[in-house]
């Protein structure tokens, strides 16, 4: 794999770009709107937008049909900031998939009936997707952490305003918002770069004018609600869904806490400590696990746990335990298991990860260039025991805790907030590193050193003694040093005099 390359081609338009030589197939992903973010009082318009491209073009009147022929694996995508089509093709059908998506983007015909169909399907889209439990504690949880409980909703749409879209207003979003401005494409395989430039150029942006550009500020710079919150949602659902949340990293930050993160879900995940605790220990849940979410500048860590009523009190108190367990740090027995499962997984997969086109679009937004999860085995050597000990240190002496409960139950079942800040040691008066607080930082490096002994070996070649020079990092206790000096035997303490 190379690093991810930039083209921005003059007058508008962007690919991003990344050779990838392992088998014979291309990753695609073309971003040519800017999302629901634009939608204004007709919710869903992007969403509509993209299920239409699918139902027919001036050249095409089953598009359906093209994909299969072409064994493209083809689909669409609407977020806040981007309406895309993806694609994972063989190669030799590559040229022949981008004309195809090409047609779709710039041709699509938006036949009435087609549009009356397509808004059926969406309603069902809604019924399956947004009025369910896992919808609930979504949409809930985003509350808990941006004060926006509408922003999942506002992406797919809702059944009324769905109904008012008309083909006129289809016809003004493609005027208005599908140009070289907007265009995004990534792909990654095993085609050379200026084959794909002169596809993008010559399918796409020499058909687009150049347009107006929409400010993606809005759709990717959500900020976390600045003190802690619990959110409960009362439904009818027999379970009781608890989500506990802790600030972390942004897609701002370096890269690496980001393969740090992987590996600190591993050891929680995979029958780890939190599957012990929760289900083996206390029989709380048959379901947990640990997840991250991200925005540009924040992200949250989070516990997901499926529990009853009666054990949804008991589920946040052993959460607590757990995280007071995992502050005194792993083990480099933890993190060597935690890297051996990663590899494993990555071993029995497919040997071309399809989405690393999408994942380069990410990257691209986020103002990263050679970071994508494409790198992981190679980053993932370098990450220690100490890199982790410190994520979890930030990340659990953090000031703000972000708790969701949904299900058949109230707040009488369950702790208040202060209840839970206490439980959890959330002092929100303090500023910690986050608000740049020294003394606070100090105090967690010291808790850092604290968790385990230091020792690094360094191995130096003397051209004439062919001696090995070790050096022990210093601990605070004068007692830990004499220990571990006294076990030196006295041809190393000679080698040290001539050192």
């Amino acid at each position: 794999m190379g690093k991810m390359k930039v083209i921005n081609f003059n007058g508008g338009g962007t690919l991003l770009y990344e050779k990838i030589k392992i088998n014979k197939a291309v990753d695609g992903f073309i971003a040519f709107a800017p999302g629901a973010q634009i939608d204004g009082n007709l919710n869903g318009l992007s969403h509509l937008y993209e299920h239409m491209i699918f139902n027919g073009t001036a050249n095409n009147n089953n598009v359906s049909e093209t994909i299969r022929n072409l064994h493209s694996h083809q689909n669409g995508q609407t977020r806040f900031g981007s309406v895309a089509t993806t694609f994972y093709c063989p190669i030799n059908k590559f040229e022949d998939v981008m004309k195809l998506n090409s047609d779709m983007i710039l041709n699509s015909t938006f036949k009435s009936e087609k549009i009356e169909i397509e808004k059926r399907v969406i309603s069902e889209e809604i019924n399956r997707f947004c009025n369910s439990e896992e919808y609930d504690i979504n949409c809930l949880f985003d509350n808990v952490l941006y004060g926006t409980p509408e922003c999942r909703r506002s992406i797919v749409g809702n059944a009324e305003n769905i109904t008012k879209i008309t083909k006129e207003n289809l016809l003004e979003y493609q005027n208005k918002w599908i140009n070289r401005q907007n265009f995004i494409a990534s792909i990654a395989g095993n085609i050379s770069l200026n084959k794909a430039k002169k596809m993008i150029e010559n399918l796409f942006l020499s058909k687009m004018n150049a347009g107006e550009k929409i400010n993606y500020q809005k759709a990717d710079e959500q900020n976390l609600v600045d003190s802690s919150q619990l959110g409960i949602l009362k439904n009818n659902s027999p379970k009781v869904h608890v989500r506990i949340g802790f600030p972390t990293y942004g897609y701002a930050e370096d890269g690496k806490p980001t393969f740090i993160e992987e590996l600190f879900c591993t050891i929680l995940n995979n029958r780890g400590i939190l599957f012990e605790k929760i289900r083996n220990e206390n029989g709380l849940a048959y379901c947990c696990s640990a997840n991250i979410m991200r925005s540009k500048n924040n992200g949250v860590i989070y516990f997901d746990i499926i529990t009853s009523k009666e054990k949804a009190k008991k589920t946040i108190e052993v959460c607590s335990e757990i995280v007071e367990a995992l502050k005194k740090g792993i083990s480099p027995s933890q993190l060597k298991f935690a890297k051996e499962c990663i590899l494993s997984e990555r071993a029995t997969a497919t040997p071309f990860l399809q989405g690393v086109a999408y994942n380069l679009f990410v990257l691209n937004r986020y103002g990263k260039e050679d970071k994508s999860e494409y790198y992981w085995l190679k980053i993932a050597k370098k990450i220690t025991v100490n890199d982790v000990n410190s994520y979890i240190i930030k990340t659990f002496n953090s000031n703000k805790i972000y708790v969701a409960v949904s299900g058949n139950i109230t707040k009488e079942d369950l702790p208040n907030i202060e209840e839970i800040k206490q439980m959890y040691k959330i002092n929100e008066k303090s500023t910690q590193a986050e608000n740049g607080d020294k003394e606070q930082m100090k105090k967690q490096d010291e808790q850092l050193e604290n968790t385990q002994i230091r020792q690094t070996v360094t191995k130096t070649k003397y051209s004439k003694l062919k001696n090995i020079k070790i050096t022990l990092t210093k601990t605070k206790t004068n007692e830990m040093d004499k220990k571990v000096y006294s076990n030196k035997n006295k041809s190393q303490k000679s080698s040290s005099q001539e050192r």
